[in-house]
């Protein structure tokens, strides 16, 4: 049975930097795999982020699979903070056109497969409830309570991960020495910055 560490955090909480930190480890990392999980996990990736990683579906599906250790990584990043980066970034209004395509069932049809991965994975992170600025709280810590609650319930080994901690917590979690450079921040001021 393969070891594989999932980070079930949503997007913007980290996931680029805690994958270059995996990678600095040994691991052979994916940042959103959207639809290609099962060929990169046959590949030998092990170490997987951001979409669908964080989807309840998707954790309560790798929790049942007879291949896979699985263990889990959850970024704890204050939820204004994680809004505020959607916002900076132009996350949330992509979220929003999503989800105005997908409620228009003349548009619906026309989403690419890509695309609308995407957005069921945040509609299921979200309960079916659009998130804006009213509501983001509540729904990021929904969602944190959904995704551990199933870790939990599986019983399977879980790392509740601030980078204000620094490498130790990490490197205890995955088994390894702690590298010899700071840790990475990637992606604070875009969507796009490369993890190497």
């Amino acid at each position: 049975m393969k070891t594989v560490y999932f980070v079930i955090s949503l997007p913007r909480t980290g996931t680029k930097s805690i994958c270059r930190m995996a990678h600095e480890c040994g691991f052979k990392i994916k940042h959103a795999p959207v639809n290609t999980f099962e060929s990169r996990f046959n590949e030998g990736h092990n170490f997987f982020a951001d979409t669908p990683c964080f989807v309840p579906s998707f954790v309560e599906n790798i929790c049942q699979r007879d291949d896979i250790n699985p263990r889990f990584i959850f970024i704890e990043k204050n939820h204004e903070m994680t809004f505020q980066s959607w916002r900076k970034v132009n996350l949330h209004l992509n979220y929003s056109r999503m989800y105005n395509q997908y409620m228009n069932e003349e548009t619906r049809s026309q989403m690419k497969k890509s695309t609308m991965t995407d957005f069921m994975s945040l509609h299921e992170s979200f309960s079916q409830t659009f998130m804006d600025e009213s509501n983001y709280s509540e729904l990021f810590e929904s969602h944190k309570q959904k995704v551990l609650s199933i870790v939990k319930k599986y019983n399977k080994d879980l790392l509740e991960y601030s980078f204000t901690d620094q490498w130790e917590p990490f490197c205890n979690f995955v088994g390894c020495d702690i590298p010899e450079i700071e840790i990475p921040h990637l992606n604070i001021d875009t969507m796009f910055q490369p993890i190497l």
